[in-house]
């Protein structure tokens, strides 16, 4: 069956925009149009059926393309808020961090001042101490030696009072023997 003028540029713009989309080139779109023209009815059919399923097919993976790019720029952007949310808790934390370290650093500088001090007052009380055992055991050899002589000086004392009274008694004895 033989085309007419007017069906063959029917056929040959509607097969032009489908082609457009498989290709650019122009040379190759008229080259692809005066051989569809040439060809019998069913085969141009067959043709332009599978031009369409190419068609529908690649319609369908660009709208998944799409959706699916649209799913990920989603995912990006939520991640992307996700990411920026933990960096500012990070900042933050890391403000209070660094302020808590400045407190802490000062603390020790605090406590370390304490506990020189702390050791310089403890080697002072030790010296007061080791001073103060020094002095007692000095009273307590003083307070034994004052003891001992205070002993001795006691025993003298009972030894001239043991003397005194027996010559008193001597002297009793002799004066009664003599007075009687």
């Amino acid at each position: 069956m033989r085309l007419g003028d007017e069906e063959k540029r029917d056929i040959a713009n509607s097969l032009r925009k489908s082609f457009v989309q498989i290709t650019q080139d122009e040379a190759e779109i008229q080259a692809f149009i005066e051989l569809a023209t040439q060809v019998d009815q069913n085969a141009l059919r067959n043709l332009i059926r599978a031009l369409k399923k190419i068609k529908a097919s690649t319609q369908k993976s660009y709208n998944n393309d799409v959706a699916h790019e649209k799913r990920s720029v989603s995912a990006y952007n939520h991640l992307k808020s996700l990411l920026q949310s933990d960096n500012r808790k990070l900042t933050s934390m890391i403000i209070e961090e660094t302020k808590n370290h400045k407190l802490y650093v000062q603390r020790v500088a605090e406590l370390i001042v304490k506990i020189a001090q702390t050791r310089k007052l403890r080697k002072a009380k030790i010296a007061e101490k080791n001073a103060t055992i020094k002095e007692r055991l000095a009273k307590k050899r003083r307070y034994l030696a004052d003891k001992a002589q205070r002993d001795e000086e006691r025993r003298v004392i009972q030894r001239i009072d043991t003397i005194v009274k027996r010559r008193l008694q001597n002297m009793s004895k002799y004066l009664k023997e003599r007075v009687d």
